[in-house]
């Protein structure tokens, strides 16, 4: 009995410790799996903004992805910056014209290995517009 109870703990705590254990609910509402101790590497969904289905005054000008990360190395250093704005300035560089994205869809990515070395980044999906008789750049 006691081999089956040690054998049994040592099932519960290799199920746990690897990140399969529980699934919970994150800050902005969707399911999501906690980080693994030894490895992790998922996605998730984070913020998708409303469709425009009128385009009045807004000439599109094509679609763009923006990618912003941060790093954190042995729970000592940690830099970058994985803002949703980070991601947006790198998105808004593949159109100089650009003034916004519109129908913003937004997803997080995170990959940690033994959970010391970190990797955190924000994916921003759009399209890029720039806005008609509106004047200057903002």
């Amino acid at each position: 009995m006691k081999k089956f109870i040690l054998f049994a703990g040592a099932i519960v705590s290799m199920v746990m410790l690897s990140g399969c254990g529980a699934m919970y609910i994150n800050s902005q509402g969707y399911p999501a799996v906690p980080p693994a101790t030894i490895f992790s590497e998922t996605t998730r969904g984070t913020y998708m903004m409303p469709k425009f289905e009128k385009l009045d005054g807004v000439e599109v000008l094509g679609p763009v992805e923006g990618r912003a990360s941060m790093e954190n190395v042995l729970f000592i250093i940690a830099t970058g910056d994985a803002s949703i704005g980070a991601a947006k300035r790198d998105a808004l560089r593949m159109y100089k014209e650009a003034d916004d994205i519109i129908n913003v869809e937004v997803d997080g990515y995170h990959k940690s290995i033994l959970g010391l070395f970190n990797t955190s980044t924000t994916i921003l999906r759009g399209y890029a517009v720039k806005y008609k008789n509106m004047g200057t750049k903002k």
